[in-house]
């Protein structure tokens, strides 16, 4: 409220810039970037295990959406219990966001290996793994 007209003022709307740094676990330890990384580190690794992207790939997918909306469901919880939250849950916004994660990796591998910089064999796992390692990156510095 302005003191000398006695008006409040205006709210102004968040830019994307605000909204993304309001995002930002800034709670981040070295103990918790090592704990994330095996994790997400140990699928990587079965992603490669598997030449040809096959089951073993999809099931490292899964299992990382899986475990990204969890995790990314209890910092929203503990952050900010009572919401706001789309259908009254912070479930819808946690897989959202584990879901851009995994499709910007995984687009940013397609790009990388229609480059040619990975070879063909590798280009579908190579792909996964960088969606993987986006989702470590969402769970592990953004809330």
């Amino acid at each position: 409220m302005n003191r000398k007209t006695g008006k409040r003022a205006e709210a102004k709307e968040a830019t994307l810039l605000d909204r993304v740094k309001k995002s930002y676990d800034y709670e981040v330890t070295r103990n918790k970037i090592i704990n994330e990384a095996v994790v997400y580190g140990l699928m990587v690794a079965a992603t490669f295990a598997d030449d040809i992207g096959g089951a073993l790939a999809s099931t490292a997918v899964i299992v990382s959406l899986a475990l990204s909306t969890f995790k990314l469901f209890k910092k929203r919880s503990v952050r900010n219990p009572d919401g706001p939250y789309l259908l009254n849950t912070p479930v819808p916004g946690a897989l959202g966001h584990s879901m851009l994660g995994m499709v910007g990796g995984l687009l940013l591998g397609a790009l990388v290996a229609k480059t040619g910089v990975v070879g063909a064999t590798m280009a579908g796992s190579f792909s996964i793994a960088l969606g993987l390692i986006a989702n470590f990156v969402t769970v592990t510095f953004f809330t």
